[in-house]
């Protein structure tokens, strides 16, 4: 009988502990999924365009095309946890 009134008693206190982390999550308006960033602007040249997206964990590519003399020709590296340009690669012909 003795067992079964700290098994109560436990399981009560689990009980409350939940409920009280449940209140202080909406509360706070805690966000258990990947959070968004602001919009960014990427300065382009008119006469590019956007060839190819791709998604790799955290980071999403941006292959540009165009003109050759626009300096269409390059990639863009985002991440997507802040939104900032973390690398920019430019492709160039070589005679």
């Amino acid at each position: 009988m003795r067992a079964v009134k700290v098994l109560v008693v436990v399981m009560s206190v689990l009980l409350v502990a939940g409920l009280v982390f449940l209140v202080y999550g909406l509360a706070t308006g805690l966000r258990l999924g990947p959070r968004g960033f602001e919009p960014i602007a990427l300065d382009l040249p008119a006469d590019c365009r956007l060839a190819d997206v791709s998604v790799t964990g955290d980071r999403l590519l941006l292959r540009l095309d165009g003109p050759r003399g626009e300096g269409c020709q390059k990639a863009l590296l985002v991440g997507l946890r802040d939104g900032r340009v973390i690398g920019e690669v430019s492709l160039s012909a070589t005679p």
